[in-house]
Protein backbone atom coordinates (compact mmCIF):
# COMPACT_ATOMS: atom_id res chain seq x y z
CA UNK A 1 0.00 0.00 0.00
CA UNK A 2 1.59 3.31 -0.79
CA UNK A 3 1.73 5.86 1.83
CA UNK A 4 -0.11 8.96 0.95
CA UNK A 5 1.92 11.42 3.31
CA UNK A 6 5.14 10.15 1.63
CA UNK A 7 3.83 10.63 -2.13
CA UNK A 8 2.86 13.97 -1.01
CA UNK A 9 6.41 15.11 0.25
CA UNK A 10 7.73 13.42 -2.83
CA UNK A 11 5.58 15.84 -5.06
CA UNK A 12 6.59 18.74 -3.50
CA UNK A 13 10.29 18.06 -3.61
CA UNK A 14 9.60 17.53 -7.30
CA UNK A 15 7.59 20.84 -7.51
CA UNK A 16 10.27 23.04 -6.29
CA UNK A 17 12.97 21.08 -8.29
CA UNK A 18 15.06 20.08 -5.42
CA UNK A 19 17.41 18.31 -7.32
CA UNK A 20 18.18 20.09 -10.03
CA UNK A 21 19.24 23.06 -7.15
CA UNK A 22 21.21 20.52 -5.23
CA UNK A 23 22.25 18.14 -7.42
CA UNK A 24 24.83 16.70 -4.58
CA UNK A 25 22.56 15.57 -2.31
CA UNK A 26 21.69 12.21 0.08
CA UNK A 27 18.09 11.17 0.27
CA UNK A 28 17.39 9.26 3.42
CA UNK A 29 14.35 7.10 3.31
CA UNK A 30 12.39 8.50 0.24
CA UNK A 31 9.26 6.56 -0.43
CA UNK A 32 9.12 3.13 -2.56
CA UNK A 33 7.42 5.15 -5.48
CA UNK A 34 10.02 8.08 -5.55
CA UNK A 35 11.76 8.01 -9.10
CA UNK A 36 15.17 9.49 -7.91
CA UNK A 37 17.70 10.68 -10.52
CA UNK A 38 20.51 8.41 -11.31
CA UNK A 39 22.81 10.04 -9.85
CA UNK A 40 21.36 10.50 -6.55
CA UNK A 41 22.69 8.54 -3.99
CA UNK A 42 19.84 7.03 -0.96
CA UNK A 43 20.52 5.78 2.36
CA UNK A 44 17.20 3.29 3.39
CA UNK A 45 15.82 1.39 6.50
CA UNK A 46 13.54 -1.43 4.76
CA UNK A 47 15.29 -4.17 2.13
CA UNK A 48 12.72 -3.37 -0.58
CA UNK A 49 13.66 -5.42 -4.01
CA UNK A 50 13.28 -2.23 -5.92
CA UNK A 51 15.99 -0.27 -3.55
CA UNK A 52 18.16 -3.35 -3.75
CA UNK A 53 18.12 -3.25 -7.34
CA UNK A 54 19.28 0.26 -7.45
CA UNK A 55 22.93 1.24 -8.22
CA UNK A 56 23.26 3.98 -5.83
CA UNK A 57 20.49 2.91 -2.82
CA UNK A 58 22.86 1.73 0.43
CA UNK A 59 20.64 -0.05 2.95
CA UNK A 60 21.47 -0.87 6.60
CA UNK A 61 20.93 1.52 9.98
CA UNK A 62 24.21 3.57 9.51
CA UNK A 63 24.59 6.25 6.77
CA UNK A 64 26.75 5.64 3.93
CA UNK A 65 30.13 8.22 3.31
CA UNK A 66 29.26 9.11 -0.31
CA UNK A 67 31.77 11.72 -1.18
CA UNK A 68 30.95 14.93 -2.52
CA UNK A 69 27.51 15.18 -0.86
CA UNK A 70 26.87 18.88 -0.24
CA UNK A 71 23.17 18.47 0.96
CA UNK A 72 20.84 15.73 2.83
CA UNK A 73 17.45 15.57 2.29
CA UNK A 74 15.52 13.42 4.80
CA UNK A 75 12.30 12.09 4.49
CA UNK A 76 10.51 12.15 8.19
CA UNK A 77 9.88 8.44 9.68
CA UNK A 78 6.48 9.41 11.75
CA UNK A 79 8.87 7.89 14.54
CA UNK A 80 10.71 10.38 16.88
CA UNK A 81 12.77 8.39 18.15
CA UNK A 82 13.88 7.28 14.55
CA UNK A 83 14.55 10.88 13.37
CA UNK A 84 16.60 11.33 16.40
CA UNK A 85 18.45 8.70 15.50
CA UNK A 86 18.79 9.69 12.08
CA UNK A 87 20.17 13.18 12.53
CA UNK A 88 22.55 12.39 15.02
CA UNK A 89 23.80 9.35 12.80
CA UNK A 90 24.09 11.97 9.93
CA UNK A 91 26.62 14.10 11.90
CA UNK A 92 29.15 11.19 10.93
CA UNK A 93 29.32 11.90 6.99
CA UNK A 94 28.74 15.74 7.38
CA UNK A 95 31.13 18.43 6.71
CA UNK A 96 31.00 22.04 8.26
CA UNK A 97 28.57 23.59 6.38
CA UNK A 98 26.52 20.52 5.17
CA UNK A 99 22.86 21.44 4.21
CA UNK A 100 20.01 18.99 6.22
CA UNK A 101 17.17 19.39 4.53
CA UNK A 102 13.83 17.42 6.42
CA UNK A 103 10.66 17.05 4.63
CA UNK A 104 7.42 15.69 5.81
CA UNK A 105 3.71 16.21 6.27
CA UNK A 106 1.10 17.66 8.76
CA UNK A 107 0.72 14.70 10.43
CA UNK A 108 4.44 12.88 10.19
CA UNK A 109 5.47 16.09 12.52
CA UNK A 110 7.36 17.94 10.35
CA UNK A 111 6.21 21.32 11.80
CA UNK A 112 7.46 20.50 14.95
CA UNK A 113 10.86 20.10 14.15
CA UNK A 114 11.21 24.17 13.34
CA UNK A 115 13.70 25.93 15.39
CA UNK A 116 14.25 22.70 16.98
CA UNK A 117 18.20 21.98 17.33
CA UNK A 118 19.66 18.25 17.74
CA UNK A 119 23.60 17.65 17.84
CA UNK A 120 25.71 19.98 15.89
CA UNK A 121 22.96 20.74 13.49
CA UNK A 122 21.65 24.33 13.64
CA UNK A 123 18.04 24.71 14.45
CA UNK A 124 15.74 24.15 11.42
CA UNK A 125 14.03 27.28 9.78
CA UNK A 126 10.91 26.41 7.47
CA UNK A 127 11.91 27.21 3.97
CA UNK A 128 9.00 25.63 1.40
CA UNK A 129 5.65 24.73 2.21
CA UNK A 130 2.93 22.83 -0.17
CA UNK A 131 0.72 19.61 -0.17
CA UNK A 132 0.01 20.10 3.36
CA UNK A 133 3.57 19.54 3.83
CA UNK A 134 6.66 21.16 5.08
CA UNK A 135 10.73 21.63 3.85
CA UNK A 136 12.96 22.76 6.75
CA UNK A 137 16.56 22.98 6.47
CA UNK A 138 19.91 23.35 9.49
CA UNK A 139 23.16 23.28 8.77
CA UNK A 140 26.15 21.14 10.18
CA UNK A 141 28.09 23.98 12.47
CA UNK A 142 31.03 21.74 13.90
CA UNK A 143 34.39 21.62 11.78
CA UNK A 144 34.73 17.66 11.17
CA UNK A 145 32.27 15.23 11.30
CA UNK A 146 31.25 13.25 14.27
CA UNK A 147 32.01 10.05 14.61
CA UNK A 148 30.55 8.05 17.29
CA UNK A 149 29.13 4.51 18.03
CA UNK A 150 25.50 5.48 17.02
CA UNK A 151 24.02 2.10 17.16
CA UNK A 152 25.51 1.54 20.56
CA UNK A 153 24.54 4.75 21.80
CA UNK A 154 21.11 4.48 20.63
CA UNK A 155 20.29 0.31 21.90
CA UNK A 156 18.15 0.10 24.79
CA UNK A 157 17.42 -3.28 26.64
CA UNK A 158 13.89 -4.68 27.74
CA UNK A 159 13.87 -7.48 30.33
CA UNK A 160 10.59 -9.47 29.59
CA UNK A 161 9.64 -12.65 31.90
CA UNK A 162 7.45 -15.28 30.43
CA UNK A 163 6.85 -18.52 32.48
CA UNK A 164 9.95 -19.31 33.91
CA UNK A 165 11.75 -18.02 31.38
CA UNK A 166 13.96 -14.66 31.70
CA UNK A 167 14.57 -12.39 28.13
CA UNK A 168 16.51 -10.05 27.59
CA UNK A 169 15.37 -7.95 24.23
CA UNK A 170 17.60 -5.13 22.41
CA UNK A 171 16.21 -2.32 20.84
CA UNK A 172 16.59 0.46 18.33
CA UNK A 173 14.36 3.30 16.93
CA UNK A 174 11.89 1.57 14.59
CA UNK A 175 11.84 -2.16 15.81
CA UNK A 176 8.15 -3.35 15.93
CA UNK A 177 6.91 -3.08 19.78
CA UNK A 178 10.11 -0.98 21.32
CA UNK A 179 10.45 -1.83 25.00
CA UNK A 180 7.47 -4.36 25.41
CA UNK A 181 6.52 -7.61 24.48
CA UNK A 182 3.26 -7.48 21.93
CA UNK A 183 0.64 -9.67 22.82
CA UNK A 184 0.80 -11.91 19.51
CA UNK A 185 3.87 -12.97 20.09
CA UNK A 186 2.97 -13.56 24.03
CA UNK A 187 0.49 -16.08 23.02
CA UNK A 188 2.59 -17.63 20.40
CA UNK A 189 5.54 -18.15 22.50
CA UNK A 190 3.29 -19.52 25.26
CA UNK A 191 1.64 -21.86 22.92
CA UNK A 192 4.97 -23.27 21.38
CA UNK A 193 5.22 -27.22 20.36
CA UNK A 194 7.60 -29.15 22.39
CA UNK A 195 8.56 -30.81 19.18
CA UNK A 196 10.20 -27.59 17.46
CA UNK A 197 13.79 -28.58 16.55
CA UNK A 198 16.67 -28.67 13.87
CA UNK A 199 16.85 -25.48 11.13
CA UNK A 200 14.42 -22.64 12.04
CA UNK A 201 13.49 -19.16 10.44
CA UNK A 202 12.91 -16.94 12.35
CA UNK A 203 10.48 -14.53 9.97
CA UNK A 204 9.79 -10.65 10.45
CA UNK A 205 12.25 -11.35 13.29
CA UNK A 206 12.22 -7.56 14.78
CA UNK A 207 14.19 -7.41 18.03
CA UNK A 208 15.11 -11.39 17.91
CA UNK A 209 12.37 -12.05 20.76
CA UNK A 210 11.26 -15.76 19.25
CA UNK A 211 14.84 -16.89 18.47
CA UNK A 212 15.96 -15.78 22.23
CA UNK A 213 13.10 -17.96 23.67
CA UNK A 214 13.99 -20.79 21.42
CA UNK A 215 17.47 -20.93 22.85
CA UNK A 216 16.76 -20.03 26.39
CA UNK A 217 14.27 -23.18 26.35
CA UNK A 218 16.00 -25.89 24.36
CA UNK A 219 16.33 -28.00 27.57
CA UNK A 220 12.62 -28.22 27.67
CA UNK A 221 12.35 -29.56 24.29
CA UNK A 222 12.31 -32.86 22.38
CA UNK A 223 15.00 -31.56 20.39
CA UNK A 224 17.88 -29.16 20.01
CA UNK A 225 17.97 -26.18 18.03
CA UNK A 226 20.90 -26.37 14.92
CA UNK A 227 20.42 -23.59 13.64
CA UNK A 228 18.56 -20.42 13.58
CA UNK A 229 17.89 -18.26 10.67
CA UNK A 230 16.56 -14.21 11.34
CA UNK A 231 14.67 -12.23 8.53
CA UNK A 232 13.83 -8.55 8.38
CA UNK A 233 12.76 -5.76 6.23
CA UNK A 234 13.99 -3.77 8.83
CA UNK A 235 17.91 -2.70 8.88
CA UNK A 236 17.11 -1.95 12.51
CA UNK A 237 15.70 -4.70 13.70
CA UNK A 238 18.53 -7.16 12.65
CA UNK A 239 20.80 -4.94 14.34
CA UNK A 240 18.80 -5.05 17.58
CA UNK A 241 18.34 -8.96 16.68
CA UNK A 242 22.43 -9.45 16.49
CA UNK A 243 22.43 -7.85 19.99
CA UNK A 244 19.69 -9.76 21.86
CA UNK A 245 21.20 -12.99 20.29
CA UNK A 246 25.07 -12.47 20.81
CA UNK A 247 25.33 -14.32 24.77
CA UNK A 248 24.31 -17.14 22.84
CA UNK A 249 26.32 -19.86 21.46
CA UNK A 250 24.43 -20.96 18.77
CA UNK A 251 24.33 -20.84 14.57
CA UNK A 252 22.95 -17.98 13.73
CA UNK A 253 22.45 -16.77 10.41
CA UNK A 254 20.70 -12.98 9.78
CA UNK A 255 19.43 -11.65 6.94
CA UNK A 256 17.76 -8.09 5.35
CA UNK A 257 15.53 -8.53 3.10
CA UNK A 258 11.92 -8.15 2.21
CA UNK A 259 10.92 -11.85 1.85
CA UNK A 260 12.32 -14.87 2.63
CA UNK A 261 15.79 -15.22 1.54
CA UNK A 262 16.77 -16.75 -1.98
CA UNK A 263 20.07 -18.05 -0.24
CA UNK A 264 18.08 -19.69 3.17
CA UNK A 265 18.80 -23.41 2.99
CA UNK A 266 15.82 -25.57 3.76
CA UNK A 267 14.32 -25.64 6.95
CA UNK A 268 12.28 -27.58 9.89
CA UNK A 269 10.62 -24.93 11.06
CA UNK A 270 9.13 -21.37 9.89
CA UNK A 271 7.99 -19.47 12.75
CA UNK A 272 6.54 -16.08 12.62
CA UNK A 273 4.40 -12.90 13.58
CA UNK A 274 4.35 -11.83 9.88
CA UNK A 275 4.51 -8.19 9.68
CA UNK A 276 2.01 -6.14 8.26
CA UNK A 277 3.36 -2.55 9.12
CA UNK A 278 5.93 -0.62 7.81
CA UNK A 279 6.60 2.01 10.17
CA UNK A 280 3.25 3.14 10.67
CA UNK A 281 1.99 1.97 7.50
CA UNK A 282 -0.08 -0.97 6.54
CA UNK A 283 1.41 -3.08 3.68
CA UNK A 284 -0.45 -6.82 3.78
CA UNK A 285 2.26 -7.74 0.40
CA UNK A 286 5.07 -8.81 2.12
CA UNK A 287 3.09 -11.29 4.48
CA UNK A 288 1.11 -12.37 1.63
CA UNK A 289 4.55 -13.39 -0.45
CA UNK A 290 5.84 -15.22 2.54
CA UNK A 291 3.13 -17.21 2.95
CA UNK A 292 2.53 -18.37 -0.72
CA UNK A 293 6.83 -18.88 -0.93
CA UNK A 294 6.83 -20.36 2.30
CA UNK A 295 6.28 -24.31 1.81
CA UNK A 296 8.98 -24.22 -1.22
CA UNK A 297 11.54 -23.15 1.79
CA UNK A 298 10.84 -26.22 3.93
CA UNK A 299 12.75 -29.33 4.55
CA UNK A 300 10.16 -32.99 4.51
CA UNK A 301 7.80 -32.81 6.64
CA UNK A 302 8.50 -29.13 7.63
CA UNK A 303 6.06 -26.74 9.36
CA UNK A 304 4.98 -23.26 9.67
CA UNK A 305 3.69 -22.05 12.90
CA UNK A 306 2.47 -18.32 13.10
CA UNK A 307 0.52 -16.03 15.16
CA UNK A 308 -2.28 -13.15 13.30
CA UNK A 309 -4.77 -10.50 14.13
CA UNK A 310 -7.98 -12.06 13.64
CA UNK A 311 -9.55 -9.94 11.34
CA UNK A 312 -6.17 -10.99 8.82
CA UNK A 313 -6.97 -13.92 5.97
CA UNK A 314 -3.83 -15.47 6.82
CA UNK A 315 -5.53 -19.17 8.08
CA UNK A 316 -7.42 -19.23 4.28
CA UNK A 317 -4.35 -18.26 2.54
CA UNK A 318 -2.55 -21.02 4.39
CA UNK A 319 -5.09 -23.61 3.97
CA UNK A 320 -4.43 -22.88 -0.65
CA UNK A 321 -0.68 -23.81 0.15
CA UNK A 322 -0.61 -26.75 2.40
CA UNK A 323 -2.27 -29.76 2.96
CA UNK A 324 -3.38 -29.57 7.23
CA UNK A 325 -3.95 -26.72 9.12
CA UNK A 326 -4.19 -26.69 13.21
CA UNK A 327 -5.36 -24.43 15.51
CA UNK A 328 -3.30 -24.61 18.55
CA UNK A 329 -4.41 -21.53 20.10
CA UNK A 330 -6.62 -18.31 19.96
CA UNK A 331 -8.02 -15.71 22.16
CA UNK A 332 -10.60 -12.45 21.11
CA UNK A 333 -7.47 -10.85 19.06
CA UNK A 334 -4.91 -13.30 17.96
CA UNK A 335 -4.92 -17.19 16.49
CA UNK A 336 -1.93 -19.66 16.44
CA UNK A 337 -1.78 -21.97 13.92
CA UNK A 338 0.56 -24.93 11.98
CA UNK A 339 0.33 -25.54 8.86
CA UNK A 340 2.18 -28.89 6.98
Amino acid sequence: MKDKQSLASWNLISRIHFFEQYPNTLVVNPPAEAQLPSSISAWHFYAHAIFQSRSNSYIGAQPPNVEEQESILVFLPKEKKLCNYIFEALQSVSQHGTQLYIVGSKDSGAKSWAKKQVGNWSAFQKTQSGNHCQVLCAEYLANEPRKDSWIEKNLSVTDVTLGKTQLSLSFLPGVFSQDKLDLGTKLLLEKLPSSISGDVLDFGCGSGVISQFLLSTQSERQGSINSMHLCDLNAFAIEASKHTLKRFNASCSFYLDDGIPANLPKVDWIISNPPFHQGKSTNYEIATQFILKAKSHLKANGKVLLVFNQFLPWERLLAEQFKRISVIAQNKSFKVVTAE
